[in-house]
């Protein structure tokens, strides 16, 4: 299997997976996710200025999220927020005293790693704790703050203030960092106090030295060859006629469907038909890719209406990637649960929204033989 040859398999998935949300919306859940889940153990409340150091990184995150990571110190450092670069090997109690300070007075800071211990999720988790003893502070793994700022020892504080970014490096407080920044114009302290070594594993480094050992073209080739030769086979056939029918997409929701702050949106119980929320335009082909007048009748129909970009193509009986080349768009194959959801015995099947409903609008392309 080509390199080239997956890639240009698998480019279609995005587009792909907007068809499928309307197919299997029964199980919709609104999601989020945050670093304070690193903690999840911890019964504490967190205190109003610490949830807003949250939701400000979680709004960060969401809107970095299809961007490069090599972004400058300016977006990567949130405004209005101290980054307090420090390593396990410090004095746990030079920690905890800005912990202290933090709390007492407000100041919005946010405890950043460069990396794991030793590899270990579980050790660094464990550490963290018990630096933490009890107390309520927002920590972050992320390498990139290290590498942007060229980090090499710690502790080092930061903060992003209308752009420009102020720096020191050495055992200060949070506070004392701060009347700095106010007494003087100079925004790069330099090093002004004792500092210790970074004893984390800097994950960026350690991601790429694993990466240059491991063969990962061999082994997604051998992966996607045992995808491709363990496909099931249907027993589906032809229409002997044009045949139209409907499916109607409405459901009962099982549980609360709620948004990241809890909230709900849709109770249990209730009925949830997906064409209320979402302008749906695509149109989705089911076609028996080993049948010749069926993938015929997808390349005209893909020609008659080139000026849509909303068509997913899903094929069956077929090795998916081959019928993608003859057919000159990516081809997804069929699975038993779109086979239950439509009522599919016959094929092609063109799929399009009508009104509240699916209409399935099945095509005799053997004319009666």
């Amino acid at each position: 299997m080509q390199r080239e040859q997956r890639k240009y398999y698998w480019k279609g998935v995005q587009a792909f997976l907007i068809f499928l949300t309307v197919l299997f919306f029964s199980d919709y859940r609104v999601y989020s996710s945050d670093f304070s889940a690193f903690l999840s153990n911890s019964n504490n409340t967190a205190s109003e200025y610490n949830s807003q150091i949250v939701d400000i990184i979680k709004n960060s995150q969401q809107n970095n999220h299809a961007q490069s990571n090599d972004l400058p110190c300016s977006e990567i450092l949130e405004e209005g927020i101290i980054y307090y670069a420090f390593s396990t090997s410090m004095k746990h109690d030079t920690i905890r005293n800005n912990i202290d300070i933090m709390n007492k007075e407000k100041i919005k800071t946010v405890f950043v790693l460069r990396g794991l211990i030793d590899n270990n999720v579980i050790e660094t988790k464990k550490k963290i704790e018990e630096i933490l003893d009890g107390r309520e502070a927002y920590v972050l793994i992320d390498p990139r703050i290290y590498r942007e700022l060229g980090i090499k020892s710690v502790p080092y504080l930061a903060i992003n203030k209308n752009g420009q970014i102020y720096k020191a490096n050495g055992d200060i407080t949070i506070d004392f960092f701060l009347e700095k920044i106010e007494q003087t114009n100079r925004t790069d302290f330099g090093t002004i106090a004792q500092t210790y070594e970074i004893t984390e594993v800097n994950m960026i480094d350690e991601m790429k030295k694993r990466m240059s050992n491991f063969d990962i073209e061999s082994k997604l080739a051998k992966a996607f060859d045992k995808y491709i030769n363990n496909l099931p086979r249907y027993k589906i056939g032809s229409f002997e006629k044009d045949t139209k029918y409907y499916v109607d997409p409405t459901v009962m929701v099982k549980s609360d469907i709620k948004d990241e702050t809890g909230k709900v949106l849709i109770p249990a119980g209730s009925t949830y038909n997906p064409f209320d929320y979402i302008d749906f335009k695509r149109t989705g082909i089911i076609f028996d890719g080993s049948d010749k007048k069926q993938v015929e009748f997808v390349k005209q129909y893909i020609k008659k209406h080139s000026d849509d970009p909303f068509i997913d193509l899903i094929t069956f009986n077929a090795n998916p990637l081959e019928v993608s080349k003859e057919v000159g768009q990516y081809t997804f194959y069929l699975q038993k649960t779109m086979i239950n959801s439509f009522r599919i015995s016959n094929a092609p099947l063109v799929i399009k929204r009508e009104g509240d409903l699916l209409a399935l609008q099945g095509v005799s392309v053997h004319g009666g033989e």
